[in-house]
């Protein structure tokens, strides 16, 4: 097939959408030329309109190779799904008479992951590149359960009061097994996350309360409850491929002094 068809193919492929989605899809084309050996788009839609098992083929090792590398299932969907919207085209403009059949990889999770250093350095990627008020909160969070094991109950009851910055403290308010109500148990701050904290409370504000508030339309302002939290983390590791729950991140060993129950 000529190159200037092949051209007019991928104009026509992204002619019409929005920027960010066209130069999504192009990046999806020019990626996978890539991985071929290829230079661009076009390159692409050569490889694509070749046949229907020759494609099949060299699109099923582009899924593999992209799962291989960590990317997201719905990274790889995504990149999988322009591929077929491209013939698909084609096929519309007559240039084929086939449509491409590659399989998505599942999204069904895989099995629950303990969060060592390399999946706890990714949120911080991941959240870090944002920099918006809920991602100074949720890095804030994950800072907590992962740096000083602590348990869902003891983050969402923390108070901005239990926050000292100046002396880069925490105050936990626990109870031990016995029911006993001693006094609160005051945690040195790794300076990492004192920072993750400073930035949350610059963002949130210094009225007191509670320190993490729910960014949800339905408890907006409200203390972050234990379930939201769950949420907020089994979103950010979906956002990574992984299954990944508060527990399995603060599953390190907890800090000396740092076993205690809190009070119901």
């Amino acid at each position: 097939m000529g190159a200037e068809n092949l051209q007019l193919l991928v104009d026509t492929f992204l002619k019409g959408r929005n920027q960010r989605t066209a130069q999504a899809y192009e990046g999806d084309l020019r990626q996978f030329s890539e991985f071929l050996g290829g230079r661009d788009s076009v390159e692409a839609a050569r490889v694509l309109l070749a046949g229907p098992e020759m494609a099949r083929a060299h699109a099923q090792r582009f899924r593999v190779a992209l799962v291989d590398q960590g990317f997201a299932p719905a990274t790889v969907n995504r990149r999988l799904a322009t591929l077929r919207s491209l013939v698909r085209r084609a096929k519309a403009m007559g240039l084929v008479q086939w449509t491409l059949k590659v399989d998505n990889v599942s999204a069904e999770p895989p099995p629950d992951t303990k969060a060592g250093q390399a999946v706890f350095n990714l949120l911080m990627i991941l959240l870090e590149g944002r920099g918006d008020p809920k991602s100074l909160r949720d890095r804030a969070v994950v800072r907590l359960l992962y740096d000083l094991a602590l348990r869902r109950e003891e983050v969402i009851a923390l108070d901005l009061d239990d926050v000292d910055l100046g002396q880069g403290t925490l105050a936990i308010r626990a109870i031990p097994a016995t029911g006993e109500q001693p006094a609160p148990n005051v945690m040195p701050l790794a300076t990492p996350t004192l920072l993750a904290l400073e930035a949350w409370i610059g963002a949130r504000g210094w009225e007191p309360g509670p320190l993490f508030v729910n960014f949800d339309r339905a408890g907006k302002g409200h203390r972050l409850t234990s379930r939201s939290l769950y949420r907020v983390i089994t979103s950010l590791g979906k956002e990574l491929g992984l299954r990944l729950t508060p527990n399995g991140l603060r599953a390190r060993a907890p800090p000396p002094g740092a076993r205690w129950r809190m009070a119901e």
